[in-house]
């Protein structure tokens, strides 16, 4: 048993190697798969993760805002190596539709990214999903892997546990760069020990007002932002003569006192650029200055990028 607290560490070497496992089993099922192997055939599609991804060569830049989602979202996040990937057939697979296939995973644990308590040296998981381009099974011995999961499950065997992937996405191939987003992102969420931030996500805009300075051509915009938390937030575009227009955010009470740029790839970018929505309220839409400034701060932000799991909270 051990257990590893939200941050990267090697594991000791009496378990280096040791098959980590993780299924897709809906909470109904938990108790039906403790108490038969996973090969019984009445295991269906929900327990395995349908539509995962595991390719190494997609856009990694692009994809950061899916890691982080996966990354908050999951109680345990675990880098492991393939050691078996058996796909099944008869009683085991008789559910599967027709273009898909189903398959028994282990994983030799490498390192523990993220994990609240103790656990087992071992756990297995159920994948489905369709082949790859030629036409084998996705999964193969030898791939390194990230996994996002919720659990352990209780099993038939106690030294092994069952996961849960929390997102039909949540395997990802793995690289040197989601391993180090993920726990940058961990690093970023951390409020204490043991403590994870919530709360962050933008929800709306409130309310917004437009000032002229005493020169002309100057000029600042605040638009006050709902946050799921219900922190204060507000965003600021600041316009002045031959410059160009800043954009910043305050997180504090005193808005002059926190104002500062978005960095890219953070959680407070998250936030804005994947909770603010595309246009003001209609109420604060009429003024034709404060929605152009509106958004100027969107394009200044970006697209949010696809998701790995809509989060409610964080």
């Amino acid at each position: 048993m051990y257990s590893m607290t939200a941050c990267y560490r090697p594991l000791f070497s009496r378990i280096v190697g040791a098959a980590v496992v993780f299924s897709a089993v809906t909470p109904t099922m938990a108790a039906d798969v403790a108490r038969k192997p996973l090969t019984d055939s009445r295991i269906s599609a929900a327990t395995a993760g349908n539509g995962v991804e595991i390719a190494n060569n997609s856009n990694e830049s692009a994809d950061w805002t899916a890691l982080a989602d996966l990354t908050l979202a999951a109680p345990v996040v675990l880098r492991g190596t393939v050691k078996k990937a058996k796909r099944l057939s008869g009683r085991a697979a008789m559910d599967v539709p027709a273009g898909e296939l189903r398959m028994l995973v282990e994983l030799a644990l490498a390192n523990v990214v993220k994990a609240p308590d103790l656990l087992p040296a071992g756990a297995e998981f159920l994948w489905q999903g369709r082949p790859g381009a030629d036409g084998r099974p996705p999964l193969k011995a030898g791939q390194d892997l990230l996994a996002f999961l919720e659990g352990p499950l209780p099993g038939p065997k106690p030294e092994i546990a069952q996961f849960r992937l929390v997102a039909p996405q949540a395997l990802r191939g793995w690289t040197a760069e989601r391993d180090a987003a993920v726990r940058a992102v961990l690093a970023e969420a951390r409020d204490g020990p043991g403590v994870m931030v919530t709360g962050q996500m933008v929800t709306g805009v409130s309310d917004a007002f437009r000032s002229e300075g005493d020169v002309a051509g100057v000029s600042e915009s605040q638009f006050f932002l709902l946050r799921a938390g219900g922190q204060p937030m507000t965003l600021l575009v600041t316009r002045a003569p031959d410059a160009a227009p800043l954009v910043r955010v305050a997180t504090g009470d005193v808005i002059g006192a926190s104002a500062a740029a978005v960095r890219p790839r953070t959680l407070l970018w998250r936030a804005l650029a994947c909770g603010l929505p595309p246009a003001l309220p209609k109420r604060l839409a009429g003024d034709a200055a404060l929605a152009a400034d509106y958004a100027l701060a969107l394009e200044r932000l970006g697209p949010c990028g696809p998701r790995g799991i809509i989060p409610t909270t964080r």
